[in-house]
This record gives C-alpha cells, sequence and structure tokens, in this order.
C-alpha cells in the first residue's frame, strides 16, 4: 500500500468521525471517485468494524 493511499483513508475516517454522518461522507467520496470506489468501501467497511464503533 503506498502512503497517499494509507493517508487518503486516515483523511475520509476522520471526516466520518467529525461529521457523524456517514450518508453524507459516502455522497462527498461518490462525486470524487464515483460510485462503489475504494475509499467509499474502505469508509463503509470501518465504519461497520467493532474497533471503530467504539469512537
Amino acid at each position: 500500500m503506498c502512503r497517499s493511499s494509507a493517508v487518503d483513508r486516515t483523511a475520509c475516517r476522520a471526516g466520518l468521525l467529525v461529521a457523524n454522518d456517514l450518508e453524507a461522507a459516502m455522497a462527498v467520496l461518490e462525486t470524487e471517485e464515483g460510485s462503489g470506489g475504494a475509499l467509499a468501501k474502505d469508509l463503509l467497511m470501518s465504519s461497520v468494524s467493532e474497533r471503530d464503533f467504539e469512537l
């Protein structure tokens, strides 16, 4: 995994944490990378993970 990819994923997760609105976060990613992009899939998976649920 390249560093920029990790930074992008971290930024998406931080944005979700601040916004506290998964639907809005997914909509923003959809406009940037299209429907079903890699960042959107990662954000969705992390939002339902047990580790991130505690946040």
